[in-house]
């Protein structure tokens, strides 16, 4: 069965920790459910225009500083959806041009928010548990608390690596591995870690480009410029 493919831009837009969501009306696809600011991508516009568009028309404010989040591809029964992401923050002084009906939730109570299918991920990618774990045994995974991840701190011996080939796609989504560490996983392996730790001699070597847009980075900052 043939199924249309239709191009989504989706915003994350935030302010103090919290995130903008709507309402989806019956009428619409995926009607009766909770949604982010967007819209359809129209020919001939590339996602990011369709993006500060569609903010514009559906939530009043115009925003210029965008920054690419990540592409997600979501097969439904009827249609595949292929939502282009991008964030911003929202400065106070546009609050009050917000129209009616946005709201802001904080990250965790996205969790109990009825959004469509194709949105999970999205909502997994934002909130995050509390507390950060440091450790060089990995055995810690097991043993982790439900609002805990682990950093990793280890050099990545090849001794290292094998025992992290060892476990389950579960408990790598909770693990924190080095940059160094996580150039040298496979697809699957890296596709589950939760985020990429930068060291901050590596932070400061960043150049354009580096950073993979969908992947979640933490760096260590010991000084203002490294913080700017």
């Amino acid at each position: 069965m043939f199924k249309p493919i239709i191009d989504v831009a989706i915003a994350i837009l935030l302010h103090q920790n919290n995130v903008l969501v709507g309402w989806r009306e019956a009428k619409q696809h995926q009607g009766n459910k909770h949604e982010f600011p967007g819209g359809k991508v129209e020919e001939g516009e590339t996602p990011l225009a369709a993006c500060r568009r569609e903010i514009y028309e559906e939530v009043g404010i115009g925003l210029h500083d965008w920054h690419a989040f990540d592409v997600i591809v979501h097969e439904y029964d009827d249609v595949i959806v292929k939502l282009h992401l991008f964030h911003a923050v929202v400065q106070t002084a546009l609050l009050n041009e917000i129209q009616q009906p946005w709201s802001w939730y904080s990250r965790e109570e996205l969790l109990n928010l009825n959004f469509p299918k194709a949105n999970l991920a999205i909502i997994q990618r934002l909130y995050w548990p509390h507390q950060i774990k440091i450790s060089v045994q990995l055995d810690e995974l097991a043993q982790l608390k439900q609002d805990q991840l682990l950093y990793w701190r280890v050099e990545g011996t090849q001794q290292q690596l094998m025992e992290l080939a060892k476990r389950s796609v579960e408990h790598l989504s909770r693990l924190i591995v080095n940059v160094d560490i996580f150039e040298q996983l496979n697809s699957i392996q890296q596709q589950a870690i939760s985020a990429i730790h930068l060291k901050q001699p590596q932070l400061m070597a960043l150049k354009p480009g580096d950073l993979q847009i969908g992947k979640r980075y933490i760096a260590a900052c010991h000084d203002l410029a490294s913080m700017q």
